[in-house]
């Protein structure tokens, strides 16, 4: 039978989502590894960019910046 102890650690997580500031963190943290891959190989730099969509941040930004650069 599964524990039915809160988890601690769910906790933590749950509380850094709501951080404005954890968010872009990690915005940050996804621009800083697509520009430094793009030194080395750029088509990991490129890979690493499509990461970006997968943060809140990303997203956002493709929802009100790239989709009506793209549909006109």
């Amino acid at each position: 039978m599964p524990s039915l102890k809160p988890n601690k650690l769910r906790g933590v997580l749950a509380a850094l989502e709501r951080q404005p500031s954890a968010l872009l963190l990690g915005y940050l943290a996804l621009c800083a590894l697509s520009i430094l891959c793009c030194f080395s190989i750029p088509l990991l730099g490129l890979a690493s960019a499509f990461l970006l969509g997968s943060t809140l941040i990303g997203c956002y930004l493709s929802i009100y910046l790239v989709t009506p650069l793209l549909t006109g």
